[in-house]
């Protein structure tokens, strides 16, 4: 069988579900101590944001090591999210939920990541059931440097294949800000084209110790048949200055499978007073971007 995380493959992504923020102010978030504490009131969406907004809500957050985008299976039919999910994924231990001696399981390994640092891994594993925690200690792969840990539960229904996981970032720290809180996720580990469903709520502290809260995003990954797989996403993303936009899917996302680069489908960004901004898929990682004042903009993601 395939090691479920193997499988998995994906984080956030993405990421990640807990109280609303109270729109005259206040705060929420990872659940970790840490919460977001900038604009609590929905963006008014113009020229001027737009297109930062949408970006950074498409992609889970500001910093460069993206969260949630782009989106693409990869290799064995493993969900892969780059380049900060790619670390990740690589340093999760590869789980099969196989029969043991005893009721579970435990065990510990250090991995090296490709360009530097370790990953102590320990876990606890029975024939239904996991958990455990990984410690990262300037874990480099990917190109992205990571310190902190995360522990994690899993559990397999045997008639279904059906699993059931939750991971939570104590707090993860890469060069360009800090990570807090979950993600959960649901697939079918006996089925690798079955649909991936994840949840994530996270806050991100910059370098410059601003927080943007990625709430209540919820991805339904459908591995494609072919070169695309498609990709339904929304939630709600929180920036620091300009308070909220809304996500929602207006027609499924198409991702290549190999590049992770979106080729098709389109997003709806919503603000106040009716504002919003439409982002559509080119194909070659180019996109349109229409803003509810009529400017049209055109970019690369």
């Amino acid at each position: 069988m395939n090691g479920i995380f193997r499988i998995f493959g994906a984080i956030f992504v993405t990421g990640l579900a807990l109280s609303a923020l109270v729109a005259c102010g206040g705060g929420g978030g990872s659940g970790s101590g840490v919460t977001y504490d900038g604009v609590a009131t929905q963006a008014l969406i113009d020229d001027t944001n737009a297109e930062q907004l949408a970006i950074d809500a498409y992609n889970g957050g500001n910093l460069s090591d993206s969260l949630v985008a782009p989106l693409s299976s990869g290799a064995d039919q493993a969900q892969a999210l780059v380049p900060l999910a790619t670390l990740l994924v690589n340093s999760l231990p590869p789980l099969d939920f196989a029969p043991t001696v005893h009721a579970q399981a435990t065990s510990s390994e250090v991995l090296y990541g490709s360009c530097g640092g370790s990953a102590t891994m320990t876990v606890s594993e029975g024939s239904t059931s996991a958990s455990g925690s990984i410690v990262y200690s300037s874990y480099c792969d990917a190109g992205v440097t990571l310190s902190g840990s995360i522990s994690f539960t899993a559990s397999v229904n045997t008639q279904t294949g059906i699993v059931s996981m939750s991971m939570r970032f104590g707090e993860l720290t890469t060069a360009e800000g800090t990570l807090y809180g979950n993600v959960s996720m649901r697939y079918n580990w006996t089925d690798p084209m079955a649909p991936l469903s994840m949840g994530m709520d996270i806050v991100i502290t910059d370098a410059m110790e601003q927080t943007y809260w990625i709430k209540d995003y919820s991805l339904e990954i459908t591995p494609g048949t072919g070169l695309y797989d498609s990709v339904e996403f929304s939630g709600t993303y929180y920036d620091f200055d300009r308070g909220y936009v809304a996500i929602t899917t207006t027609t499924p996302l198409q991702v290549d499978s190999f590049t992770g680069v979106l080729e098709a489908g389109s997003l709806h960004f919503a603000g106040r007073e009716g504002t919003y901004a439409d982002l559509v898929a080119n194909g070659g990682g180019t996109y349109t971007l229409t803003v509810s004042t009529g400017t049209i903009i055109n970019g690369t993601f």
